[in-house]
């Protein structure tokens, strides 16, 4: 039955496009193949304009929305059997050709009137209370004249901010194409849909997320259920900064941390086996949930609780590994302490003789938690590690300036390479250099200013406040140039200073350590009250360092944890291989291999176990030579330090002198593979000219003689190629001052 045009309606109240009632033979409506309905569907290919009305293009669609057995509509069916035609919900269409329709809205309603009408025509199925007239003559709004990006806002009001909604992913690519397809602003699709701009830029980032998620190693993983888990990601203000979410670029740019989080969404492959077959199911996704995502945001800045995520896969036991968890679960136990004591206060004269005694239990548990609090309070916290402010560098260090430290006055360090050793006698200030570069680069990292006092008292359990304070003198100044940027100065100034003013509470105050720091255009500081019998109170906003560092010493022994990292690491990059291999080669042939396992039952006393062809048992590791330990100790370092700073005290302590060129040569091929910049100290000629004399890029060395000229150290600087031609006129010694050129 051809259409007939019985009514016009209206114009909307938003103006063109018009619109007008008609009524349309169902035979002339077609099914939108391009519905935003759709798109989420694996098998969804778009469909061109011109092959809309082909039969099989029209099945597919049908197929999409009827479902298996027209399960999806069987609630439109029920509703058209009981209450016949209801022109509730207004059938939308635009023109096709003449005479031929396109169903921009309603297309679940005119699917299941089509398969209605077919079971009516094939088995005359009982309609109901559906009159089969409506077969011949569906009430119909045409728009005139419309353009896409209309027809997308029709959709858009009944799916986005209408009763009728798509699958939030849906409803996103419909937002995303008026604004990327059509040229739509902010404000324009927030009037026409009737969203909010928080609400638009959400989407748009949630689904900037997904995209780089399909193009990941991961992506065909991807569901459109997933949408739901990147929604609640880029709405957490922690998980948000840990990617390093940039709004302007529409990404986020830590990609090491997008990384992680993909791998935490994603099934992960078991780990093969020794014979080379998979040894286990691949591991579930560790985020499955909204819920899910919002506990990793209160772990997210807790690094060993995310270690703990990578090693386990499992987000109980990263939460029970979390001290950031334990510090909230102590706030909220003393905030319900606090809320109790004041309810028996109001109400103490009520007190029976039973609840008097339960309170004085209570108040001796209490008085233990003080006598608890009353040794000397932990100093240090859990080693984290803070993100660097270029993730990909291009140099390091190019120069120095100590302005005020220990000794140094204005001392100036330029024509920094690669590797840069530092000669001079006892106490001409070679170690306080290695700090400060320490300090430079850690940036406002607290933590890091303490661990290098404490380091230099050869401490590794907390010292008292009282001692900390006469370690630092009144105020430190340090500045630098890093990496090979326009603006790259780096700076930070340290004051100890005894005022704190800013807290409520001075009882048993000490001293207060202020830091600034400045690196190009990104300032940052914090602070650190310290106190006596009672914890050090920390107040900053977030930390960034230049990139990583560690520091090495004979005379300083690393705490077993942090050790076990830096073996860790190693194995993981193939280090640990490598100084093995030299020390078979060059002092033990016997030495076969080093593992760490718990020693005595218990997973805090780590041990290094030594495989060795002369021993049954595996002997720790303590009882080979200093030397052996030495090299080994120094040969972790590079892994855990890549692409940042390491830094080695009294560099051929322990070290027999033969050893020296080929083990200064290991060093230099280490630091090159893990792009690392190196500060070592001598005082030892041997070594110096180890460096010279090893045949390994002499160009990437610089070596500086420190000495004392009018009561403060100064460094004299040496490139390598001049210094070589030094040694071969002259056997030239740097540790005592500078030659004459």
């Amino acid at each position: 039955m051809a259409d007939e045009e019985l009514t016009d309606s209206q114009p909307e109240p938003t103006g063109p496009p018009s619109s007008r009632s008609r009524k349309v033979a169902l035979g002339n409506l077609y099914l939108d193949p391009n519905n935003y309905r759709f798109i989420d569907q694996s098998d969804y290919v778009f469909v061109p304009e011109d092959a809309i009305a082909d039969p099989d293009i029209q099945r597919r669609t049908t197929a999409f929305l009827l479902g298996k057995n027209a399960e999806d509509v069987s609630d439109l069916m029920a509703s058209f059997k009981k209450n016949g035609w209801l022109p509730v919900d207004q059938i939308q269409v635009r023109e096709l050709s003449r005479g031929k329709y396109v169903v921009v809205e309603g297309n679940r309603r005119v699917a299941t009137l089509k398969y209605l009408e077919r079971r009516f025509q094939d088995s005359s199925i009982d309609l109901g209370n559906l009159d089969s007239e409506v077969f011949k003559a569906v009430p119909v709004v045409l728009y005139d004249s419309s353009d896409d990006a209309h027809h997308k806002v029709i959709m858009g009001l009944g799916h986005i901010t209408g009763k009728k909604r798509w699958p939030p992913i849906n409803q996103a690519r419909l937002l995303k194409s008026l604004m990327t397809d059509h040229g739509w602003n902010e404000d324009e699709v927030c009037q026409a849909i009737g969203v909010s701009r928080h609400e638009l830029r959400s989407t748009l980032k949630s689904l900037a997320l997904c995209d780089l998620y399909r193009s990941s190693d991961y992506g065909e993983q991807f569901t459109a259920e997933k949408y739901s888990l990147f929604r609640e990601i880029v709405r957490s203000r922690d998980l948000s900064r840990w990617i390093g979410w940039n709004d302007a670029a529409n990404r986020p740019d830590i990609q090491m941390n997008v990384d992680r989080l993909f791998c935490w969404l994603s099934r992960e492959d078991a780990p093969l086996s020794d014979d080379g077959t998979d040894a286990a199911i691949p591991f579930d996704p560790v985020i499955n949930t909204s819920t899910d995502v919002r506990e990793l945001a209160k772990i997210v800045n807790d690094e060993n609780a995310l270690r703990t995520l990578d090693e386990t896969r499992l987000l109980s036991d990263a939460k029970a590994s979390s001290e950031v968890l334990v510090q909230d679960r102590l706030s909220d136990g003393l905030r319900r302490i606090n809320e109790s004591i004041n309810i028996l206060f109001n109400h103490a004269t009520k007190l029976s003789e039973e609840q008097l005694g339960q309170a004085q239990t209570a108040l001796k548990k209490l008085q233990g938690v003080f006598a608890v609090r009353d040794r000397q309070p932990s100093l240090l916290g859990q080693r984290l590690e803070p993100r660097p402010f270029n993730l990909h560098r291009q140099s390091h260090f190019s120069e120095l300036t100590i302005g005020r430290f220990c000794r140094f006055r204005n001392l100036q360090v330029s024509g920094l390479k690669r590797v840069n050793l530092f000669a001079g006698p006892n106490n001409s200030g070679k170690s306080t250099l290695l700090e400060a570069v320490h300090l430079l680069t850690s940036q406002n990292d607290i933590d890091e200013l303490l661990r290098v006092i404490c380091r230099r008292g050869k401490l590794i359990d907390a010292p008292p406040a009282l001692w900390i304070k006469e370690q630092i003198e009144p105020e430190i100044h340090i500045a630098g140039r890093f990496d090979s940027l326009s603006d790259n100065v780096a700076q930070v100034t340290i004051r100890n200073e005894q005022n704190g003013d800013d807290l409520d509470d001075k009882t048993f105050y000490v001293t207060s350590l202020e830091v600034e720091a400045k690196y190009g255009q990104h300032q940052q500081s914090a602070v650190t009250h310290l106190f006596q019998q009672r914890e050090r109170i920390t107040r900053l906003q977030s930390v960034a360092v230049l990139c990583p560092v560690v520091f090495s010493s004979p005379f300083v022994q690393h705490d077993t944890e942090f050790l076990v990292d830096l073996f860790n690491r190693s194995v993981e990059a193939g280090t640990k291989d490598e100084v093995v291999r030299f020390i078979r080669e060059r002092l033990d042939a016997a030495f076969n291999n080093v593992d760490a396992a718990p020693g005595h039952g218990t997973s805090q006393f780590t041990r290094f176990r030594v495989t060795h062809a002369n021993f049954e048992l595996a002997p720790d590791l303590t009882q080979f030579g200093e030397g052996v330990q030495r090299i080994f100790h120094i040969g972790l370092l590079f892994a855990y330090a890549r692409g940042g700073i390491v830094l080695i005290d009294e560099f051929e302590n322990a070290i027999h002198y033969t050893l020296l060129r080929p083990f200064t040569r290991l060093v230099q091929e280490l630091a090159i593979k893990f792009e690392v910049q190196v500060f070592l100290t001598s005082h030892s000629k041997e070594c110096i000219d180890a460096f010279v004399q090893n045949d390994f890029q002499l160009d990437e060395v610089s070596v500086y003689a420190i000495r004392t000229e009018q009561g403060h150290p100064v460094a004299h600087h040496y490139e390598g190629s001049r210094l070589d031609r030094l040694l071969d006129i002259a056997d030239v010694d740097l540790r005592g001052g500078s030659p004459e050129a």
